[in-house]
């Protein structure tokens, strides 16, 4: 039997505006595109469930994704669109050993952007739900009742939001973090057994960090 987490989420709010950062850009708002690429790790015998499971991961998830695999049992789960691939890795191997009896899982397949060299390990930037979010919505339109106010973006294991509505930078990084929070909490924490929900909380899967700060002027 397989199981899988949901793919990702987001959170868009707040006026729309262009502005220029307030300090140094993040290395997490690294853009990759929109083209995936299945990463292979090592080949493994599957059953025809874990085959299933395979396809579905292969033709369905976006970046970063990892597929794990119980040789022995059969179990089987993956996850994608996180923000770091060793992240989504272990997070898959926790949930298919949360199906696998405590029999250990391994890490066979990953998706990563097509962008980067087959085979890379730890990457991480934006996943590409947030991707298109930062360079559509957050860093291209402009309104001007928001001119003056700072914008903040955040991102946590799946989720993101950004807010515009800061008077201050720093009101700006803590709205924007509690409303990744809030949606890391109803959509992706929703719905996982508790025992795997701690273990992806102790990774840091579930906690949100501001990767930008602007503040809204004249386009």
């Amino acid at each position: 039997m397989g199981h899988l987490t949901a793919f990702f989420t987001c959170c868009l709010i707040g006026a729309q505006f262009s502005a220029a950062p307030v300090a140094a850009q993040n290395p997490m708002l690294r853009i990759f595109g929109a083209q995936t690429q299945m990463s292979w790790y090592e080949t493994q015998p599957l059953t025809e469930d874990q085959q299933v499971g395979l396809a579905q991961f292969q033709n369905e998830i976006s970046y970063f994704g990892g597929f794990a695999i119980d040789p022995v049992g059969g179990a089987w789960g993956y996850t994608g669109g996180y923000h770091m691939q060793a992240i989504a890795e272990i997070a898959a191997q926790h949930i298919c050993e949360g199906y696998s009896d405590g029999a250990p899982c391994r890490v066979i397949a990953a998706i990563i952007p097509a962008s980067l060299p087959p085979g890379t390990r730890n990457a991480a930037g934006l996943n590409h739900s947030a991707e298109v979010a930062i360079t559509q919505s957050y860093l291209k339109s402009y309104t001007e009742q928001a001119q003056g106010n700072f914008a903040a973006f955040a991102i946590g294991g799946r989720a993101w939001a950004y807010e515009t509505a800061g008077s201050t930078p720093d009101e700006a990084r803590h709205l924007a973090r509690s409303l990744c929070e809030q949606t890391e909490q109803e959509d992706n924490r929703a719905g996982v057994a508790p025992e795997i929900a701690e273990a992806l909380n102790r990774l840091g899967a579930f906690e949100c960090r501001v990767v930008d700060v602007r503040q809204i002027t004249e386009p």
